[in-house]
């Protein structure tokens, strides 16, 4: 059992390590829900997976350039 919550435990730490860049994914995922059930068109998904990649970059780049100390 204490395996299992240990591996659970790095699951979590691994994808919310970062509240900032867990909010903004939210946010792309919860506007790009909307929008596609408006428009119902091939190009909105294709237009989330293109913002959630930039995304990715961008708080990575950043999380890379920011000073540890």
């Amino acid at each position: 059992m204490r395996f299992l919550r240990a591996a659970v435990e790095q699951v979590v730490k691994l994808f919310v390590t970062d509240w900032t860049q867990t909010a903004g994914i939210a946010v792309i995922l919860g506007i790009g829900l909307l929008a596609a059930r408006q428009m119902r068109s091939l190009p909105v998904g294709f237009a989330i997976a293109v913002l959630l990649g930039l995304h990715l970059v961008y708080t990575t780049a950043t999380e890379a350039r920011r000073p540890r100390g």
